[in-house]
C-alpha cells in the first residue's frame, strides 16, 4: 500500500505500518494498543465481524480497554477496526430499549474523544460510508416502529447481528 508508512526493523527490512497503527501510536490514550487483524476484538464477538475478502482487516484497537483507567466513569466506545485502509468504529452491546441511551452516550463520547484526544484516528475514519456501527449481542429487542428505532435511524446507528463489511 503506497500510503502506508514504513518502519525499519532491527534486521533493516522494511515493515509497513497501517494507517490505524500509525494513528494509534500517535494517540497517547491508546498508544501501544494496536493489534493486527481483528486480534483486539474479544473472541466472543469476532464471529460477528465478517468479510468475504482475503485479509481485508489490517488492524484493530480496543478503545474501551485502553481508555478505561483514563475515563473510568464514562460510557466508552468499544473498538476501531481498519478495513481496506479505512477506519470504522464498532460497539458490541445488547439491543434493548433500556440500552439505547447508553449506546448513544457512547457515540457522543467517541465523537468527542476523536475530536479532542484522537484527531489522528478521527482523520482516517471512513469518509464515504457510515463509520459507526452497533452490533448487538443476544437478541434485538428494539421494535422497528418504536421511537427508539426512529432515534437510532436518524443517527444511522441501527443495531445489526453481524457486521458484514462487504455490504457496508
Amino acid at each position: 500500500m503506497a500510503s502506508m508508512n514504513k518502519k525499519r526493523s532491527k534486521d533493516t527490512s522494511a515493515v509497513e505500518k497501517s494507517k490505524l497503527q500509525v494513528a494509534v501510536d500517535s494517540t497517547p490514550d491508546v498508544e501501544g494498543n494496536f493489534k493486527l487483524g481483528l486480534k483486539a476484538i474479544e473472541s466472543k464477538y469476532s464471529g460477528q465481524i465478517i468479510s468475504s475478502r482475503s485479509n481485508p482487516f489490517t488492524g484493530s484497537v480496543d478503545i474501551d480497554k485502553a481508555t478505561k483507567k483514563i475515563y473510568p466513569g464514562s460510557n466508552r466506545w468499544d473498538y476501531a477496526i481498519e478495513y481496506l485502509g479505512d477506519t470504522y468504529f464498532v460497539e458490541f452491546h445488547p439491543a434493548n430499549t433500556s440500552e439505547v441511551n447508553v449506546v448513544l452516550s457512547k457515540l457522543t463520547w467517541l465523537r468527542q474523544w476523536l475530536m479532542t484526544k484522537a484527531s489522528a484516528i478521527d482523520a482516517i475514519k471512513v469518509k464515504d460510508k457510515q463509520p459507526y456501527h452497533w452490533v448487538f449481542s443476544g437478541g434485538n429487542h428494539i421494535l422497528k416502529n418504536s421511537r427508539y428505532w426512529k432515534q437510532l435511524s436518524l443517527k444511522k446507528l441501527l443495531p445489526v447481528k453481524v457486521l458484514d463489511f462487504d455490504k457496508i
